[in-house]
């Protein structure tokens, strides 16, 4: 079976917090992102666009990749986040696309700004119906990420495994189609406190027993996923 590298931790640091970006970019995570979208609040957006501008120094200082979550295509925020990057002195190593429904919106993001990595999150009913043509969109898409949470609500369901498998799957069959694009797939494991370590190790025990290359982490502290990945070498090597 092939684990993932290219994301195997993945660090958020929301873009109001700018006190932080020098010990996120430190941490060791594979990638680090600053978030724009879920860890904003509406009427702090305009601000977090122009703060997440200081996340990617002039002189790099971290052997991470960098990246930033905009906002969802389909809002005004999205869309301005798209523009602003684009005048930013240094632009990111990776952009996540959060609510991507068709390959139209990657289509968007790249019709903005091209040299850049892709990791998209197919978090809605529409997304999982076109998660295949997502797949084959481009090749600067390295990973798939099935955004349980979002998606749980948008169908109104659970996020007990069982509830979301079917839709786990055709993200699964989509990204390992000979056709798709993407070089890593992850899956969020819907275990949100890296405190409770026992629930969390289950879930990455999931994640890797169904196939997938990797597992992606909403965690506070890196430490937390790599000790969970690292505690079982029958999930991969590291």
């Amino acid at each position: 079976m092939y684990y993932a590298r290219y994301c195997r931790s993945v660090l958020f640091t929301s873009a109001t917090h700018r006190q932080r970006f020098a010990r996120a970019r430190a941490s060791g995570a594979d990638v680090c992102i600053v978030d724009c979208e879920d860890s904003v609040s509406p009427r702090d957006k305009a601000q977090a666009r122009l703060d997440a501008a200081g996340f990617f120094p002039d002189l790099r200082d971290s052997a991470s990749r960098l990246g930033v979550r905009i906002n969802g295509l389909c809002e005004d925020d999205g869309l301005a986040d798209l523009l602003a990057i684009r005048e930013w002195p240094r632009w990111p190593d990776i952009i996540l696309v959060p609510k991507v429904e068709s390959p139209r919106d990657i289509e968007i993001v790249l019709g903005v700004i091209e040299n850049v990595d892709l990791i998209v999150l197919v978090e809605t009913a529409c997304g999982v119906q076109n998660v295949a043509a997502i797949a084959r969109a481009a090749p600067q898409l390295k990973a798939l990420i099935f955004g349980s949470a979002d998606y749980s609500v948008s169908i109104n369901s659970t996020m007990d495994w069982e509830a979301l498998y079917a839709a786990r799957a055709q993200v699964v069959l989509a990204a390992f189609e000979p056709r798709a694009q993407a070089d890593e797939f992850l899956v969020d494991v819907a275990q949100l406190d890296a405190q409770r370590f026992e629930r969390v190790h289950v879930g990455v025990e999931q994640a890797f027993g169904f196939g997938d290359a990797g597992a992606k982490f909403l965690a506070a502290r890196v430490g937390a996923a790599d000790v969970v990945l690292a505690a079982d070498d029958s999930l991969g090597e590291l």
